[in-house]
């Protein structure tokens, strides 16, 4: 069975990354891998595309961040796989992972196939939802009724390659950031031909790490808010409302304005 796993990159090198290391440098010879590479960097991207041309990679330069939703399209195009994986740069896989997909992928009735994803001990996917908020499961094993109900970050996620071909199963390039998968998860729930089936992946717990995150300044949280206002309006608003939005995006205004004593949070662009 011919698995695509894809994966965007955003200004690492390839091969620093732990999804490299962990995940697409151990299945290079096992499956199909295609780089999209949303870097700014031009000498990083010319890096980028000689590591993935020596290790028969495809390699995709977006020239410059044009948004995880471009660059995840332009991924899944062309992906060749019956199956293919989501993966972003900073996720640490589990050696037996592509062994358990290619198992249960083969003997499944599922159209799409989720992991774990925790963060140290904590689990960030699945999540459900719950008023304005999306919060984690409290388990790591979900009947089927739960799962039916539940959101899921991108990475890990193994889709069907047919359910690309519907043209409304896309990632929404109007996004720039934040809940891309979310949405995509609500647009294969509501806008797929037949009802789309999901299925736990057994065993299996990747951990996310969060490079950067902890040595940001306000400035560059700031900036990194107005992208989540953005998505984060546009998101709420067209599956739940305008109140949802709203609520969403004072609830994390409130948190970083605490966080840096500074008020540019509450005043949303």
């Amino acid at each position: 069975m011919k698995i695509s796993v894809i994966c965007v990159l955003y200004d690492q090198k390839l091969t620093a990354g732990d999804t490299w290391n962990t995940l697409l440098e151990p299945v290079l010879h096992r499956a199909q891998i295609v780089l999209a590479d949303n870097s700014d960097d031009t000498q990083l991207r010319e890096e980028n595309r000689s590591a993935a041309d020596s290790c028969g990679a495809v390699y995709i330069d977006m020239q410059g961040n044009r948004g995880l939703p471009a660059a995840y399209n332009r991924a899944v195009g062309a992906a060749v796989g019956e199956w293919i994986v989501i993966a972003d740069q900073d996720t640490v896989f589990p050696g037996n992972y592509l062994q358990v997909l290619e198992e249960a992928a083969g003997k499944t009735e599922y159209d799409v196939l989720v992991p774990v994803v925790k963060a140290g001990q904590n689990i960030l996917s699945p999540c459900l939802k719950k008023g304005s908020r999306f919060v984690p499961v409290e388990t790591e094993v979900l009947n089927g009724e739960a799962i039916q109900k539940a959101f899921f970050i991108n990475t890990g996620l193994a889709f069907r390659r047919e359910l690309f071909e519907d043209p409304e199963i896309r990632y929404d390039e109007q996004l720039f950031l934040d809940f891309v998968d979310f949405d995509l998860v609500n647009r294969v729930r509501t806008r797929a031909r037949t009802k789309v089936r999901f299925g736990q992946l057994p065993d299996v717990v990747l951990q996310q790490q969060f490079s950067g995150t902890e040595k940001r300044t306000a400035e560059q949280d700031l900036q990194r808010f107005r992208h989540f206002v953005h998505d984060g309006r546009l998101f709420y608003e067209r599956w739940y409302g305008k109140k949802e939005a709203e609520n969403a995006i004072r609830r994390r205004a409130l948190r970083l304005a605490a966080k840096y004593r500074d008020i540019r949070f509450l005043k949303k662009e």
